[in-house]
Formats: structure tokens, sequence, C-alpha cells
């Protein structure tokens, strides 16, 4: 039986975000890329269609994941736009198309037949190139909650966010509570 990840996404930046953060797929260092069966489950959970991928497979797409994460750590909105226009001009964007798999319908950028790496990183260019024209390259983020170091896409009203999950923001707060609390002690 093959092994399946379920990820919730609701476009292609959630999908840039996940991919940037599958170096930690467990909160403990279980590297989604560590070897082809988990890195196609991956790939699967993200909608990517691809068959079994081969140990050949996983040096692009580490490469792939290395570059966005890149736009994310950049600390300057030209660096971040330029790492982006970098993906987006190495990407196999071809003109989109309708394609139908397992009798669903979705729009595709790359045809089928170009190599997963290939697949994902037209999907995590367009979605960090769409993320930035809508809402601006400061609000891609790493968490700030240590020893926590994935990367979010600020989808907040006052662009406020400093924490990549719900989790890490209790513990953040959890942490400046005991703080406040230590000092009035």
């Amino acid at each position: 039986m093959a092994l399946q990840i379920v990820v919730d996404y609701d476009d292609d930046t959630d999908r840039a975000t996940l991919w940037a953060n599958s170096y930690d797929l467990d909160g403990k260092g279980l590297d989604g890329l560590s070897d082809p069966e988990l890195a196609t489950a991956v790939l699967r959970s993200l909608g990517i269609s691809v068959t079994k991928l081969a140990e050949d497979d996983l040096d692009g797409l580490v490469d792939v994941r290395y570059r966005v994460r890149q736009v994310f750590e950049a600390q300057n909105p030209s660096k971040r736009a330029a790492l982006i226009n970098a993906l987006l001009g190495d990407a196999v964007v071809g003109a989109p198309y309708l394609g139908e798999e397992d009798g669903s319908w979705s729009l595709r950028l790359v045809p089928q037949g170009h190599s997963p790496g290939a697949k994902i990183e037209a999907v995590c260019a367009v979605g960090l190139a769409e993320f930035v024209a809508r809402y601006g390259p400061d609000r891609l983020g790493i968490c700030n909650v240590s020893p926590c170091v994935h990367v979010f896409a600020d989808r907040s009203r006052n662009a406020s966010r400093t924490a990549c999950s719900r989790q890490c923001a209790a513990i953040r707060n959890s942490r400046s509570y005991r703080q406040r609390h230590r000092t009035l002690s």
C-alpha cells in the first residue's frame, strides 16, 4: 500500500509554502524528500500528478524546494521579486489547459510528461507570483517562534502575522504570558 499524506491547501501559494516546509513533515525533522516513496506521497498530497519517483528525481525536487525557501528567506522585496522571477523564468509553464484525472477536471500549468521537479516548480512559481502581485512581497515570512523555521504567506487584514500556524502562535502567546508573570513576581 502506498504512503498517503493529507494536507490542507486552498491555492498554489499554500502549495508553495507546504513545499518549502516539506523538510520537516512531522515537526521532528522528517524530510519529505528523503526517499522516493515519501516524496511521491508529498507531491500527490499537493495535487501534483506523479508516478512512482526514482532516487534520481530527488535532487531536482530538493533544488526546487531550496529555491522556493530562498524566496521566503530573502530580506528585501527586490530580492524576493528577483527570486520569484528566476523561478518563473525557469519554470516550464505553457499555456494553461484543462485536464482530467480520475473524473475530476482541473486547470493545469505544466503538460503531462514533464519531470516532477518541473511540475512543482511551475506551481510554486505561479503561486508565489500571484500572491506577491496581490499582497506584496513583504507578506511572505518565516515563523518567529523558536525553534520553528517554517515559512508562511500572510493573508491577514493588517499584515501582522508572525507565526506559521495557530500552534506556533499559541506557543508564542504562552511564552509571553509566562514572561510577563515572571517579571511581576
